[in-house]
């Protein structure tokens, strides 16, 4: 009997901290947290694969489905840690379970708490996380090209430039100019 990382993040819930935020795992019972940020259109015109409008029903089916995907997945909510209110939502993705470099992260804020560092802060927490626990060389995310607020984040991250092409976001529904960085692993290490 094996107990993969992902079956024990289940088991022992991780909790993430920065300055201004906790970063627990998203579960069932946070879906309406997870949906008053993500059913906005702002916010899901920038993610790939959320559709605007989107529904709790959309929501609560990932978070249902989350556990069972047979790949390593962490999904985050990001909570202010003064007042507890949900700001955004922060993942990891790697489809082989890590028997590729494949791993990707991905986020989203709630608009009204846009520019106040809280998903460089989340990006930072996530990536040393992940490079603690799993055997990944680097970790990618990729950005809309109109998106260039996604692109800072990254880039103060220690994320870089690798390649440029097209995406269609499920909100979008057309092909968009996008950008994929990439952090490496001893960038990291050297950035602590």
């Amino acid at each position: 009997m094996v107990l993969t990382p992902e079956q024990w993040h289940f088991l022992h819930p991780p909790i993430l901290e920065t300055a201004d935020l906790r970063l627990e795992i998203s579960t069932l019972a946070t879906v309406q947290e997870n949906y008053e940020i993500l059913k906005h259109k702002k916010v899901a015109w920038d993610l790939g694969s959320w559709p605007h409008p989107l529904e709790l029903s959309d929501v609560m089916d990932r978070a249902r489905d989350f556990r069972w995907r047979g790949a390593w997945n962490g999904n985050f909510l990001m909570r202010l840690k003064h007042s507890g209110r949900a700001v955004g939502v922060i993942g990891f993705h790697s489809p082989t379970a890590g028997r590729r470099d494949d791993m990707n992260l991905g986020y989203a804020v709630h608009p009204d708490h846009w520019g106040c560092g809280y998903a460089t802060q989340a990006v930072n927490a996530v990536a040393a996380f992940v490079f603690d626990r799993y055997d990944c060389a680097s970790i990618s995310a990729d950005f809309f090209d109109d998106n260039p607020a996604s692109g800072r984040v990254l880039e103060k991250c220690g994320f870089k430039v690798v390649a440029h092409g097209q995406a269609t976001g499920a909100a979008r529904g057309f092909e968009t100019p996008d950008t994929t960085m990439q952090l490496q692993r001893q960038q990291a290490q050297a950035a602590l």
